[in-house]
């Protein structure tokens, strides 16, 4: 069964269904994937609630050094950035590479979307790559 198959069956609410159709229509567009990912941010950010649902956190940026010469692709830290607390931000490939880690000591929330069919295409999310000296 796949995501959207469950979230279709029951067990979305009125308030996520909603959310879902905004998203698929900012997708839709066809759009380049940097804009497309900063109209699904605005589509999520109303949606939220109380600031304090999304956790402040630390995110580290990287671009992906192909493999080159008989070397692996390897990882360049590009920028560090703190997200504060219910922020929305949006990432697209290539430029979609980051670390992220809690800024607090609270639980921390953070919320991936992503504007493709993962269950198709696959994911890089588990996908490891040497990190350049230094990082």
């Amino acid at each position: 069964m796949t995501t959207e198959t469950t979230a279709m069956t029951g067990r979305a609410t009125t308030r996520l269904a909603v959310l879902i159709s905004e998203v698929r229509e900012a997708v839709a567009l066809g759009l380049p994937p940097d804009p497309t990912a900063y109209l699904v941010g605005e589509r999520i950010a109303p949606r939220l609630g109380a600031d304090d649902l999304l956790t402040a956190e630390h995110e580290r940026r990287y671009r992906l050094v192909p493999s080159c010469g008989g070397t692996a692709a390897r990882l360049v830290a590009t920028e560090d950035v703190v997200n504060p607390r219910g922020t929305v931000c949006g990432l697209a490939p290539p430029g979609d590479i980051h670390q992220i880690w809690n800024a607090g000591t609270d639980v921390a929330i953070s919320l991936h979307v992503y504007g493709a069919d993962l269950s198709r295409l696959g994911t890089s999310v588990r996908r490891v790559y040497a990190m350049s000296p230094g990082l």
